[in-house]
C-alpha cells in the first residue's frame, strides 16, 4: 500500500489525537508477487503534491510475523520553484528562448521551475557553493568551456545536481569527447562519432521519435496520441555503440531509425541528461 500525507507550507496544524496532521490519500496499491531471500525488487510509482512543503510517502507491506520492516516513509520537500541555469551557446540566445518558454508558456501556468540565463564565462567564475544553489544546469549547445567549468560542473553533479545538455551545430565533437566524455570517466554520458544529416523520407504522420521504458517520459508513452507527432529531426549526433552500451547509460528516447536521442546517466548524487540533435 502507498499513501501520500500533504503538509502543505503554513496550511497544516497539530491533530494529536490523528496518525497524521497532514492530509492523508491512499494511491492505487503496487503489487509484488514474491520478494526471495537475499533479494530486491524494486517498484516505481508517481506521487502528486500540488503545493510547497515537507510532504511524506508511506509504504506498507501486507502483514506478517516480523512487522518491523513492513512500513517505511519518506519525507520530501517540495518547493515552490527550482532553479534552472541557462548557459546559451547561440550568439542570438535562441535556445534560451525556445527553452524558457517551455518552462513558462504562460502567467497563469506555474511548470515549478524558474530559469536564469547566462554565458559561458560565468561557469568559470561562478563560486561553488553559488553553483550549489542551483537545481540543474543547462548546456544548450555550448561549443567550448573552459577547464575550471567543467571541473566546477562535474563536482555539481556528484554532489546532487542535475546535468542537461543539449548537442546542436555550435558542439564540438572533439571537445565534448575530450573534456566532457574522457573514456567514460566525464559527467557526458557517451562517446560521440558524427553528425548525421537526416533526410524526412516515409509516413510523415508516423513520430520520428519514440519515448523509452523511462521515468523522465514515462506519462508521455500512455497517451493516445503521441506528443512527437509534429516533431521532426534534421540533423543527429551518433555515439559510438561501446558507449551507448556501457554500464549505467540508459536511453529516455529514440530518434530516426532507432537510433539514441536522449540518454540518461547517474554520476555520483546527480544526474546527466544529453539529448544529441539542437533545439534550433
Amino acid at each position: 500500500k502507498v499513501r501520500a500525507i500533504s503538509y502543505a507550507d503554513g496550511t497544516t496544524e497539530p491533530h494529536p489525537e490523528r496518525s497524521y496532521s497532514g492530509e492523508a490519500l491512499e494511491l492505487p496499491p503496487v503489487l509484488i508477487e514474491q520478494i526471495e531471500a537475499g533479494e530486491t525488487v524494486t517498484r516505481q510509482v508517481q506521487v502528486i503534491f500540488g503545493l510547497p512543503g515537507k510532504h511524506v510517502v508511506e509504504v506498507q507491506l501486507p502483514d506478517d510475523s516480523l512487522a518491523t520492516d513492513n512500513r517505511r516513509w519518506s519525507v520530501i520537500g517540495i518547493r515552490e520553484s527550482q532553479r534552472v541555469l541557462l548557459v546559451d551557446g547561440e550568439v542570438d540566445q535562441s535556445n534560451s528562448f525556445y527553452f524558457q518558454t517551455v518552462l513558462s508558456p504562460d502567467a497563469r501556468l506555474r511548470t515549478g521551475m524558474t530559469a536564469e540565463q547566462v554565458d559561458a564565462a560565468y561557469l568559470r567564475d561562478v563560486p561553488p557553493e553559488t553553483l550549489a544553489s542551483f537545481d540543474v544546469v543547462a548546456l544548450l549547445d555550448v561549443p567550448r568551456l573552459e577547464p575550471q567549468a567543467v571541473s566546477k560542473l562535474e563536482e555539481f553533479c556528484r554532489s546532487g545536481g542535475g546535468l542537461f545538455i543539449i548537442c546542436g551545430r555550435n558542439s564540438n565533437l572533439q571537445f565534448v569527447n575530450e573534456s566532457l566524455y574522457r573514456s567514460g570517466t566525464g559527467f557526458f554520458p557517451v562517446r560521440l562519432s558524427e553528425i548525421r544529416e537526416l533526410e524526412l523520407v516515409g509516413d510523415e504522420n508516423e513520430p520520428q521519435v519514440v519515448a523509452a521504458e523511462h521515468p523522465i517520459l514515462a506519462p508521455l508513452r500512455q497517451l493516445s496520441v503521441s506528443p512527437f507527432a509534429l516533431l521532426r529531426i534534421r540533423q543527429q549526433i551518433m555515439a559510438t555503440q561501446d558507449s551507448q552500451a556501457a554500464a549505467g547509460v540508459d536511453v529516455v528516447a529514440s530518434g530516426p531509425g532507432g537510433l539514441p536521442l536522449i540518454l540518461d546517466k547517474g554520476l555520483g548524487e546527480g544526474r546527466v541528461v544529453a539529448m544529441l540533435t539542437g533545439l534550433t
